[in-house]
């Protein structure tokens, strides 16, 4: 089989994480299909409808799905997965073509969730400390995890880090035991989706430990596939990403290189968020505005159709006044951290979209960031803006590809003011029979660009915008991979 295009959906649901992957053959039909995580610390209303398309997609592959990833044992991260089991049927063993998680079984419900989901596969398990697809001295570097064939041109599962050890980590796995929040976080399974020279980035709720794991085991490494998307870890989260010891504390000099050496390696173009309204303060301004000062194109892939300027709003937690490299403005004048909505034309997109309440607020100035310092945008109040997004990153073999589609329930619990935002499932997407976006709006939205080269792509040509004129060499194929099974 060949593959004629992927799309991974980053789903709105709330304070948690769904990503959702589908891979089409040449005549546009799903071919394979698989979920990263499923999972909300928020009320699981919101995500309501997105779990019963869930389950119509499964449904629609012959009640099969082709891998399960969780990626640590986090509630937010999988504790909705039971909702999707009823589209396989009775458990029969060969519903899941592959079931992996991070961390120990024991975190995952005390073990009964992976004693479950063993009814609907044959083959489920974790990874070693440390596991990762790639070895610098074999030929081929990558030995992927899962793939959908035996071609050069199929698409690959690449294990980038698995179960990365922390200083807080417990003496034996062996049995349930309180867990350190941090330590469960390192344990995160990072995955790269490499198709035709570029690659999908998931980094679950992978911290400071792990992205410098990461940046070790890649130190000598220089031709990693495209990264078209990489998602923010955790969420955004300012504390785990720097290693901090208080969410408020000011990142040092060296925590912060390690974020920079983490994303000068792989160079994305894109990032997504999946974040909610909770205490966590989730996603972090200071964070994002680092991310987005190494984001690797020129060009924004995607503008709110509600705005004429090609930006796109973007809800983050303003925690910006500390920061000695930038100046903040104040949201609204004297105020402490809060969230806040801007505008940015940075391929920055969180489903965390909008706060109408503060964007419309008289005394409360609209803003341009990122980049800092922040810009005034002249813009008057604006209505009728979805709280929530989803987000699509398709490729194909002509262009890469940004989506959106709107979360109407979310919006109107926004504009009601309940406390607790309602969710609605995806509005575009596409089905087994190969059917192109449904949802008006999304394709007029979505810029189809023409696909930069697949190698030898520097900071410096990704800054250039003729670099995405371009086109990828016709005869450009990917290394043959062999299929690895883990036990």
């Amino acid at each position: 089989m060949t593959v004629g295009s992927i799309t991974f959906h980053v789903l709105d649901v709330g304070q948690g994480a769904c990503n959702f992957v589908e891979i089409f053959d040449e005549d546009g039909l799903v071919s394979h299909i698989m979920l990263i995580d499923l999972g909300t610390n928020s009320s699981q209303k919101i995500a309501t409808e997105n779990v019963a398309w869930l389950r119509e997609q499964i449904e629609n592959n012959n009640n099969y799905l082709d891998v399960l990833v969780l990626t640590h044992g986090d509630t937010d991260h999988y504790n909705m997965i039971a909702k999707i089991l009823p589209a396989f049927g009775p458990p029969a063993g060969n519903q899941i073509g592959m079931v992996r998680y991070g961390g120990p079984a024991w975190r995952y419900k005390r073990g009964a969730l992976i004693t479950t989901l063993g009814g609907y596969t044959g083959d489920i398990g974790s990874f070693t400390p440390r596991q990762t697809s790639y070895d610098l001295y074999e030929d081929p570097k990558w030995e992927p995890i899962w793939q959908t064939g035996d071609e050069a041109d199929d698409a690959f599962l690449q294990l980038i880090i698995a179960n990365t050890p922390h200083p807080r980590d417990p003496a034996s796995f062996a049995k349930y035991q309180s867990m350190n929040a941090e330590a469960v976080n390192t344990k995160s399974v990072v995955l790269g989706l490499e198709w035709d020279g570029h690659w999908i980035v998931a980094t679950g709720d992978a911290t400071s430990t792990t992205l410098g794991a990461i940046d070790d085991l890649l130190e000598n490494e220089d031709d990693l596939p495209t990264t078209f998307m990489m998602t923010v870890p955790h969420h955004g989260s300012r504390k785990t990403t720097y290693d901090l010891k208080l969410a408020n504390d000011i990142p040092s000099g060296l925590a912060r290189g390690v974020v920079d050496d983490f994303l000068m390696r792989f160079e994305p173009y894109t990032y997504s968020i999946s974040a909610g309204e909770k205490r966590h303060h989730h996603p972090s301004m200071y964070l994002v505005e680092q991310f987005a000062d190494n984001i690797y194109s020129d060009v924004s892939y995607w503008g709110d159709p509600d705005l004429d300027n090609g930006r796109h709003f973007l809800t983050s937690w303003i925690d910006l006044t500390v920061t000695g490299h930038a100046v903040a403005p104040a949201w609204p004048p004297g105020a402490r951290w809060q969230y806040a909505t801007t505008q940015t034309r940075q391929n920055v997109y969180s489903t965390l979209y909008f706060k109408d309440a503060q964007y419309n607020r008289i005394d409360y100035d609209r803003y341009i960031a990122p980049p800092l310092p922040a810009a005034p945008s002249g813009d008057d109040e604006i209505d009728d803006v979805p709280a929530g997004r989803n987000w699509e990153f398709r490729m194909d073999d002509e262009a890469l590809h940004v989506g959106s589609s709107e979360n109407e329930a979310r919006a109107k619990a926004e504009r009601a003011d309940v406390a607790r935002s309602v969710f609605a499932g995806p509005r575009a997407a596409f089905t087994a029979a190969g059917r192109t976006l449904r949802r008006a709006g999304t394709a007029a939205s979505a810029i189809r660009l023409p696909r930069p080269p697949c190698a030898g792509f520097s900071r410096l040509a990704a800054r250039s915008a003729e670099a995405h004129a371009v086109s990828v060499p016709s005869n450009a194929t990917g290394r043959l991979r062999g299929l690895k099974v883990i036990a």
